[in-house]
């Protein structure tokens, strides 16, 4: 790991206790298992139909919100800084809401009873190993996001031969919510991040 003292106040965080966001979200699935009806008339399958186009949409733009307001663990954990609970915290609401809103037209009650299950739990590691392990997580999830879009980048530019302006405005969004999603600032204190940070930042000028 790059960067030394620099990090001494993020595995301070992390050993006074790590935040994890876990979610487990309702799919389409039930909506699919009704329209294998054969008895639901065809303007019943038409509303059906779009139900389950609306959860679909709802659930795809569920879980991108919600993996990129931390460091992805697993496919539904997510590590949070504290700096962003806040954001988490109205996320979520967010993400009922809509949810509300993708389902208001679900006249057989299929997600009466499947609800979003979102939660913020706190986990103290054990000893200072631990949290330099989540540490260490947090950043080969950083490093693997950053190398990926460098190589995406290039093969835009290099392989595609795609308009240099599309590229660069695609980047510079992807790079602000990585930003965002960085509570940890790990950007500016990991020395080998920065590098990778910068060499992106090369291809784009």
């Amino acid at each position: 790991m790059g960067g030394g003292p620099e990090l001494d106040g993020v595995l301070e965080e992390i050993s006074d206790g790590v935040l994890l966001l876990i979610y487990d979200l309702p799919t389409e699935e039930p909506v699919k298992t009704l329209m294998r009806n054969n008895h639901l008339s065809p303007r019943e399958r038409g509303e059906a139909e779009f139900l389950a186009q609306r959860v679909r949409a709802w659930y795809k733009w569920a879980v991108s919100r919600l993996r990129w307001l931390g460091y992805p663990l697993q496919l539904s954990v997510v590590q949070l800084s504290k700096s962003s609970l806040p954001t988490a915290k109205r996320t979520i609401d967010y993400v009922l809401r809509r949810f509300e809103l993708a389902t208001r037209y679900d006249r057989w009650g299929l997600y009466r009873d499947r609800r979003p299950d979102i939660k913020i739990i706190r986990l103290k590691p054990e000893g200072e190993e631990d949290a330099k392990t989540l540490l260490d997580v947090a950043r080969e999830t950083l490093k693997g996001i950053l190398l990926d879009l460098r190589e995406d980048v290039l093969r835009r530019l290099r392989e595609e031969k795609q308009d240099p302006v599309d590229v660069y405005t695609r980047t510079k969004t992807v790079l602000r919510k990585v930003r965002e999603m960085d509570g940890y600032r790990l950007l500016e204190r990991d020395e080998e991040l920065r590098g990778i940070l910068a060499s992106i930042e090369m291809l784009l000028a």
